[in-house]
């Protein structure tokens, strides 16, 4: 079915969503009670803001800007030295092109007791290598690949 138990409740929890766009999987946790930081370029902010309201997510959810390349050193890497993240969304967000800053932020923004929840569509062979080689090994991982028919 492709569903499996996280190692903790979602209730409660401090989630931050990685390069969210609409914010779906960052809404979806906010519904179920956790406390959600939906992150992305400055130009998506208005939309994650319009999806907050939509939900009536304004006490659960916060929009805001968050640019990879600048995430060590920044404002919320200190924040989180003090309050570790219980979760890291991220979701369609592995590309060849964007490696470096990517595995940076995880680096930055990652403690021993955060969980990663990835979701990846794999679009090129470089893509998957770069998964496979460069974020995965960097990460003390427990995978669980499920796959869906092509659409």
């Amino acid at each position: 079915t492709g569903a499996v138990a996280l190692p903790r409740p979602m209730a409660g929890a401090s989630v931050l969503e990685l390069g969210a766009g609409p914010g779906l999987p960052g809404l979806a946790a906010a519904k179920m009670g956790a406390r959600v930081s939906l992150t992305d370029y400055s130009e998506l902010v208005p939309l994650m803001e319009r999806n907050i309201l939509h939900n009536q997510l304004q006490g659960g959810a916060k929009a805001s800007t968050l640019d990879w390349s600048q995430v060590s050193g920044s404002q919320l890497a200190s924040e989180l030295q003090r309050a570790p993240l219980d979760f890291i969304l991220a979701a369609d967000v592995v590309y060849f092109e964007e490696q470096d800053p990517l595995v940076d932020a995880l680096k930055e923004l990652m403690m021993p007791e955060t969980t990663l929840v990835l979701a990846y569509r794999e679009r090129t062979p470089a893509d998957r290598i770069y998964l496979e080689d460069v974020i995965l090994p960097k990460m003390q991982a427990t995978r669980m690949d499920f796959e869906t028919r092509s659409h």
